[in-house]
């Protein structure tokens, strides 16, 4: 019920495509029929939630499949493309904040985690990590975890 084409179909070209195929996909769906379910994870998903859908279980889905990618990380799999090398000025400099942050987000933890373990605000932990995307220039906090394990930024 996407535009141009339906999640399936967008599913299937995803995992075609062998530099995103490792993604884990999370169908948020309104058909919630046992059909269309078999079909979303048969043809790729890892998760299928039916809308309307509670908030916390999606949290829970998220983090359950970061979890997941993180063990495997953890045990030596790794994506059959080789990665690029991130491209981060030497001289970027973190507060002591943003560097209690990052070792948390390279930990694999949400910012729901993170707000909790530094007690502060969920939208504090959000302005940290948009203020370090910025100053390294890298594009997703996934970028910016490896960022901070490559270069020992995260304890």
């Amino acid at each position: 019920m996407m535009p141009e084409m339906d999640g399936y179909t967008f599913v299937e070209k995803l995992r075609k495509n062998s530099r995103l195929s490792w993604l884990p996909i999370i169908f948020l769906s309104a058909k919630g029929q046992t059909h269309d379910r078999i079909k979303g994870l048969n043809i790729g998903a890892d998760i299928y939630i039916v809308k309307p859908f509670e908030p916390e279980e999606l949290v829970a889905q998220v983090e359950s499949s970061l979890k997941q990618t993180k063990r495997l990380l953890e045990s030596g799999v790794r994506s059959p493309e080789p990665e690029k090398k991130l491209e981060v000025s030497e001289a970027v400099e973190l507060t002591p904040t943003e560097q209690k942050v990052i070792n948390l987000v390279a930990q694999g933890m949400g910012n729901r985690d993170i707000a909790l373990q530094l007690e502060v605000s969920q939208r504090t932990v959000e302005s940290h990590v948009s203020n370090m995307l910025a100053k390294t220039g890298l594009h997703n906090r996934t970028e910016l975890a490896r960022w901070a394990m490559e270069t020992n930024r995260a304890n």
